[in-house]
């Protein structure tokens, strides 16, 4: 297949195994009279341990270790077929942006998993257009010749962890951390197939022109025509190429979020909206089924509409039970065959495979219910009272488990007119399950008669099988929402001050506080594919969020009191909203 410095790379098959697949034979060569006999002994032990390293890693888009004969000096990996980016490179030249970023985006997760081994931190040091091949069955990009014949030097090895200069892309004369080699690889590789220039002869050429060819990575972009990509993209590769990245994790972050914001900026567009109003008071609650065919709403007078969400018009409204005066919660089942409203502490669970729906069970949660969550597996309801949230099971016949929102455990019915003289008010506003079913989160507020909070308002999270908790810094505002972004990693909530925090589940840190309203964030909602968050306020403003940068999107003001339910249809493109002005807003985008 190929001959190097320093070994022959040959195609082979597996005779012993079914189909005989076709492997990858390499061999280390090295000349006996270039070599000491004890810098050959030390060269045979290295590659022997580079043979040990490598067959460790388990990754997908990197070859497997099939082999590793000492006596040969020559190891065998899988066989990747496919083009290398060189031969893509040969065919269409110079690539386009969008190119580019699927490059980064499928080479830099590889380099975090080799940086980050942990025994080992593995360096490739060779990273160049013809050691990434395109498979052919899934068309993903393969990192290939990991550290054998390419890691050893004739006289002496150098470990992974001391500088090379050396490979497709030879690093100019400066100081950097050994992660960054790959990253200036990379980078360099990005500038080769944007300009079609080696850098190594677009160097090579400053030092004729008696500039110095070390600093070609501060002027790379006047090489590509007409400056040909987006600030995002130079900025990307500017920190790979001038070592401003600290991990491949961090570049490929901001990578994700850069790509993010460009879709999105190009989803967000378009919106048109209508309203509808069969409520005669307030629209407290409001759920879409998981197939995106109905709309259910609730209202302060216990009333519950079902809406055909494609044309929007009115199904039929269930007969409810008039001791549940306001519908504060509805939730439905992921199935799409049930839903929950619940109000002042009767829950009733509703058959939605008949019409009209079929009242199926009705439960007492003693006090009034203020939030529901059906769990994404459909296995609980959470229902959500004064400073208790019930575990039901999802016929809600009985309570599995209860948590306490509160240090002193007190039930809901118990009465804080015994202990306080001040009448402190405990209330969780707010709850929602995290998208794998593990975590519930529930906002708090604590409050005094005189309308102080220097109690504290937190959120606290619970994993509901191992019923541990840990609590959210304290806000210094009631907590009216909160809800998970689609992949669990990040929390919103909003703020009776009018803030909205994104926190970071797994270091239990806010990243980012917006402060554009200017009342009560009543409602939060996450769109389904995570690139758009809604908030509502007392006001009646509906505000769409880029999560990722914290940049508003839309503002809507169609509403003419509080906002007090948001939710997506399960593709993103419908929002529905719910007033106290008694409607009902759908907004769609194309």
């Amino acid at each position: 297949m190929g001959e190097g410095a320093f070994g022959t790379t040959y195609i082979a098959i597996d005779t012993k195994l079914p189909g005989e697949p076709k492997c990858v034979i390499k061999q280390l060569l090295i000349e006996e009279n270039k070599c000491q006999a004890d810098s050959l002994f030390k060269n045979i032990n290295y590659f022997k341990e580079e043979a040990k390293i490598l067959f460790q890693i388990k990754h997908p888009q990197i070859p497997k270790l099939l082999g590793y004969y000492e006596e040969n000096l020559c190891s065998v990996q899988e066989f990747i077929e496919g083009k290398t980016l060189w031969e893509e490179f040969q065919e269409q030249q110079n690539f386009e942006e969008d190119a580019i970023w699927e490059v980064l985006e499928s080479l830099l997760p590889v380099l975090e998993f080799i940086h980050d081994q942990k025994d080992y931190q593995i360096i490739h040091r060779d990273i160049g257009l013809k050691n990434i091949i395109r498979r052919n069955v899934d068309q993903k990009l393969v990192l290939i010749d990991f550290g054998l014949a390419k890691q050893i030097e004739i006289n002496s090895y150098v470990p992974i962890s001391i500088k090379q200069n050396y490979g497709n892309y030879p690093l100019p004369n400066r100081k950097v951390t050994e992660p960054s080699l790959d990253f200036y690889s990379l980078g360099a590789l990005c500038f080769h197939l944007l300009s079609g220039m080696d850098p190594d002869y677009y160097r090579i050429r400053q030092e004729e022109c008696n500039e110095d060819g070390s600093n070609w990575t501060f002027g790379w972009r006047s090489q590509l025509y007409n400056n040909s990509i987006s600030d995002n993209l130079f900025d990307v590769i500017d920190k790979l190429l001038r070592n401003i990245y600290k991990s491949a994790k961090e570049a490929y972050e901001e990578v994700v979020c850069v790509r993010k914001i460009q879709q999105l900026s190009l989803a967000v567009t378009n919106w048109t909206y209508e309203s509808i109003s069969e409520h005669n008071y307030a629209v407290c609650a409001l759920a879409i089924t998981s197939d995106n065919k109905l709309l259910i709403s609730g209202d302060q007078e216990g009333n519950i509409n079902l809406w055909n969400l494609l044309d929007k018009k009115l199904l039929y409204s269930p007969q409810t039970q008039k001791e549940s005066i306001s519908i504060n919660s509805i939730a439905v089942s992921p199935d799409a065959n049930k839903f929950v409203s619940a109000g002042s502490g009767v829950i009733n669970l509703w058959d939605l495979e008949t019409k009209p729906s079929k009242l199926l069970c009705k439960s007492d949660n003693k006090v009034g219910v203020n939030a529901l969550a059906f769990h994404p597996k459909g296995d609980f309801i959470a229902c959500a009272g004064h400073r208790t949230i019930n575990l039901w099971l999802s016929d809600i016949t009985r309570i599995v488990r209860t948590f306490y929102a509160y240090e002193n455990n007190y039930p809901d019915d118990y009465s804080q007119e015994d202990d306080y003289d001040d009448y402190t008010t405990y209330f969780i506003s707010c709850i929602n399950f995290s998208p794998c079913g593990r975590l519930l989160a529930a906002g708090l507020s604590i409050a005094n008669k005189y309308g102080e909070n220097e109690l504290g308002n937190n959120i606290k999270i619970w994993d509901i099988y191992s019923e541990n908790m840990f609590r959210l810094p304290a806000h210094a505002s009631p907590v009216k929402s909160v809800v998970f972004s689609p992949d669990g990693n990040t929390l919103a909530s909003g703020n009776y001050d009018g803030t909205i925090k994104l926190w970071d589940v797994r270091t239990r840190k806010a990243t980012r506080t917006i402060q554009e309203h200017i009342d009560s964030v009543c409602a939060l909602a996450f769109s389904s594919d995570g690139q758009i968050l809604a908030s509502g306020d007392n006001k009646g403003i509906i505000q769409l969020w880029c999560p990722y940068n914290g940049r508003r999107l839309e503002c809507f003001k169609e509403h003419t009191d509080a906002i007090n339910s948001l939710v997506f249809s399960t593709d993103s493109k419908t929002l529905v909203s719910a007033s106290s002005d008694g409607y009902i807003m759908i907004r769609q985008r194309d």
